[in-house]
């Protein structure tokens, strides 16, 4: 193997040492207001209460602190951005930004207003991450917080199902947490 070149311009094998680097990197900024046309926000998992009565899907579920309590989040993969309620923000004492979105588009089609967004400094087991979810008046009643396509990718995310569990890496940082259960899930006999 070549890794460098002489004075002539011919390759040549430099003497090394395999060694492991952590690479970290601050997370995506929030979008400056007015700059982001393209992508409006999207919840898959969130119908109206009407679709979600006709609906039997499930959705995995799992236990996140946050300032010393725990919220029950919906891992949404089909949700573009992370979503939280309004009475959640209220109870933790935060008041929302204003958001360059004025609404987000439901599974169903159907349209909720975005009142604002906060940050948020989110416990999995011994993982911290941070987080900017969008404050929505009212999300479902299994789930007061939903973990969108945005922190899922950005943390490496991966559901195994079979072992309910959902795994996210921060740096060499890897956690496994548990999934609380798949709503709505009926057993096939």
């Amino acid at each position: 193997m070549f890794n460098g070149v002489d004075l002539s311009g011919a390759p040549v094998p430099l003497p090394g040492l395999p060694y492991s680097v952590d690479v970290w990197f601050d997370p995506l900024l929030p979008h400056e207001p007015g700059s982001a046309t393209d992508f409006e926000p999207s919840i898959r998992a969130m119908l109206s209460p009407k679709a979600l009565a006709m609906t039997g899907a499930g959705v995995p579920l799992i236990q996140v602190g946050v300032a010393g309590c725990d919220l029950k989040a919906l891992v949404d993969t089909g949700a573009s951005d992370d979503f939280i309620s309004e009475a959640e923000v209220n109870a933790l004492g935060l008041t929302p930004k204003s958001s360059e979105w004025s609404h987000v588009t439901l599974a169903d089609g159907g349209k909720q207003s975005i009142l604002g967004r906060v940050t948020l400094r989110l416990c999995l087991g011994p993982l911290r991450i941070t987080t900017q979810p969008y404050v929505l008046r009212e999300l479902t009643d299994i789930a007061t917080y939903i973990m969108g396509s945005s922190t899922l990718r950005q943390y490496g995310a991966s559901i195994d199902l079979e072992a309910c569990t959902l795994c996210l890496r921060k740096g060499t940082l890897v956690c496994k947490v548990p999934l609380e259960s798949l709503k709505g899930v009926d057993a096939v006999e």
